[in-house]
């Protein structure tokens, strides 16, 4: 997952799309390294802060983060917009009931929350964040959720939007990736270690 966001980082600054910041999977995703609720509600806070301190340092007008999270076992996407405090969630498993899952949401509803305050933009009328569900293309299987989030990246950077229709975008909605489109990825992947190892 890192390799394959500094090939896009790397990408985005070649052609100038300064909109796009990543933040590290690693630093948000839920590690669950004690059972205790203590020690988890002590890994959030490290999370949120972490997402807070990225904000400050990297948030400009227009500009979006992409944060693929893992959820134990499984990849989803979230793109931050911390200007328009909405979060776009792209979950390639998700069922239409499906609910977002509850640590994201709270680590970054956390750090949303501390970032808006911080900058004097407290929250005025509305209580929440906005959290849309994108209606993207879905694994047939239980193993390619890191490669849809991936593809899902890419496509997101190409198109060069700060904003993710609900619906996604209309070129690259498929009911599910193919075996080609995947492996697309996988090549780029490859290309971009071998590049670094050599």
């Amino acid at each position: 997952m890192s390799a394959y966001i500094m090939l896009l980082y790397r990408n985005c600054q070649a052609k100038g799309k300064s909109n796009f910041e990543f933040l590290c999977p690693y630093s948000i995703s839920l590690v669950v390294q004690s059972r205790k609720e203590e020690k988890i509600q002590e890994n959030r806070v490290e999370r949120s802060r972490y997402i807070v301190d990225a904000l400050q340092e990297n948030a400009r007008k227009g500009s979006i983060f992409l944060a693929p999270y893992n959820a134990g076992r499984h990849w989803i996407l979230c793109v931050i917009d911390p200007e328009a405090d909405v979060v776009y969630y792209l979950d390639p498993l998700r069922e239409e009931n499906r609910p977002t899952g509850h640590d994201l949401r709270s680590v970054v509803d956390t750090a949303l929350l501390i970032y808006q305050n911080q900058i004097g933009a407290a929250k005025k009328m509305k209580k929440n964040t906005t959290w849309s569900k994108i209606q993207c293309p879905r694994q047939t299987n239980n193993v390619d959720c890191g490669y849809y989030v991936l593809r899902f990246m890419r496509e997101i950077v190409n198109h060069n939007q700060s904003q993710i229709p609900e619906k996604y975008f209309s070129d690259c909605l498929w009911p599910n990736y193919s075996t080609e489109q995947i492996d697309e990825v996988k090549i780029e992947l490859a290309h971009h270690i071998l590049y670094f190892a050599s």
